[in-house]
């Protein structure tokens, strides 16, 4: 992977909340928020954020989940938008600053824990003076936690926290805490390896896992670049079972990579990245799939450039980001 940032990469790749219950600040002057480049921020409780165009970069995660009023907003920023595109009714940063090291580094991943620990991936070698190739945990309070150091040997992109603590991992690389793993993986609470969930993801160069979302009944949908998933031939869209295996009855190829997914209440699954065609027909960087991985028929809106990032409200209309 090139460690060469471009100018317009600078900017918010991932976002998560935490409940934390914290009252509602000002947001400071530039000089106050100029400090934290180069580390995780988090923002408290605005009841409304919007970034500006001035230095955006990739949003891989859309908010998720808590109404602002109940929980702090955790913002990956390595480097922080200008103070000038942050917008906000009382964002401000607090104490949580945990150093993310090296040259270039990037947050592409993160995912609050139920005790509120914070998972972080991305491309780094360093959490302040601590040795943590590319993969991390902090405690609620910004802290690094010693034990957590299971290692990924290049990018991770995504992460899922399943419902029994343990971590879906999801990048580029081909080892994971000293084992051969390519692309996802699983964690035990503890950071070592699960060795019973090996989903032998593979592609004629080095397979990336981008994407991955859990559905209710533990299965596993698994998005990026790769060409077979569990042995079998499937293009950068898969399915796996609770258990590791590959659903072999969901058949959803695309040809071009798939960057984001996310998971509706009525069980169809949403799609976004760079492609023109999905299971046969045609769609344009966003599609949706039916439960059992077959294509939506009804749902082709389209997007003239790469989608990246995807989300559901309350009530069903769908947020979708990128550089359309």
């Amino acid at each position: 992977m090139s460690t060469t940032r471009r100018a317009w990469d600078k900017g918010v790749d991932a976002l998560r909340h935490q409940r934390c219950g914290r009252e509602t600040r000002k947001l400071g002057q530039p000089s106050e928020t100029s400090k934290y480049a180069g580390q995780i921020i988090r923002l408290v409780a605005p009841r409304r954020l919007s970034v500006g165009r001035s230095g955006v970069g990739r949003f891989c995660s859309i908010l998720r989940g808590l109404p602002f009023a109940l929980c702090c907003t955790v913002v990956s920023a390595v480097w922080l938008l200008p103070a000038s595109s942050l917008h906000g009714q009382s964002p401000a940063a607090d104490d949580f600053r945990p150093i993310v090291g090296g040259n270039y580094p990037m947050v592409h991943a993160l995912a609050v824990q139920a005790d509120g620990s914070v998972l972080m991936g991305g491309w780094f070698p360093t959490i302040g003076e601590a040795v943590r190739a590319n993969l991390a945990r902090l405690h609620a309070d910004g802290t690094l936690d010693p034990v957590f150091n299971p290692g990924a040997n290049e990018i991770v992109h995504c992460f899922v926290v399943q419902g029994d603590g343990r971590i879906v991992v999801g990048g580029a690389f081909s080892q994971l805490a000293g084992y051969a793993r390519h692309a996802v993986a699983r964690l035990n609470v503890d950071g070592t390896l699960d060795f019973w969930f090996n989903p032998l993801v593979g592609g004629p160069g080095s397979a990336v896992c981008s994407a991955l979302v859990e559905q209710p009944d533990g299965k596993l949908v698994v998005g990026g670049l790769f060409t077979s998933l569990g042995g079998q031939p499937h293009s950068n869209l898969g399915r796996l079972e609770a258990d590791g295996t590959v659903d072999a009855s969901f058949a959803a190829d695309t040809d071009g990579v798939v960057v984001s997914l996310t998971f509706a209440p009525d069980g169809k699954i949403l799609v976004g990245g760079d492609f023109r065609v999905v299971a046969g027909q045609p769609r344009t960087n966003l599609a949706r799939l039916n439960a059992d991985g077959t294509l939506d028929s009804e749902f082709n809106p389209g997007a003239n450039r790469p989608v990246q990032a995807l989300a559901i409200q309350a009530d069903g209309k769908i947020l979708v980001g990128g550089s359309f």
